[in-house]
C-alpha cells in the first residue's frame, strides 16, 4: 500500500520457501522483528527477516552436500 511498512495481513500473503506464510506465523514473525513496536515491520527489519530467511536457505543447501 506504499506506506513504508508491511502488516500482518500483507506479510501472510508472501511466500518463505515456497509456502504461504499464513496469518498466524505472520503475526509471529512481526512480533520478533518488529523492533520499534510499532505493529508493522519497516524496510529495515523487513530486511532482517529476510536475512534470516536467506541464512536459513543456505544452511540447507550446504546440508545436502
Amino acid at each position: 500500500d506504499r506506506s513504508g511498512t508491511i502488516t500482518s495481513n500483507e506479510l501472510a500473503t508472501l511466500n518463505f520457501n515456497g509456502k504461504p506464510l499464513g496469518l498466524d506465523l505472520s503475526r509471529k514473525l512481526i512480533k520478533i522483528f518488529d523492533k520499534n513496536a510499532t505493529g508493522n515491520v519497516d524496510f529495515n527489519e523487513y530486511a532482517s527477516l529476510q536475512q534470516v530467511n536467506i541464512d536459513f536457505n543456505f544452511k540447507l543447501i550446504l546440508k545436502s552436500f
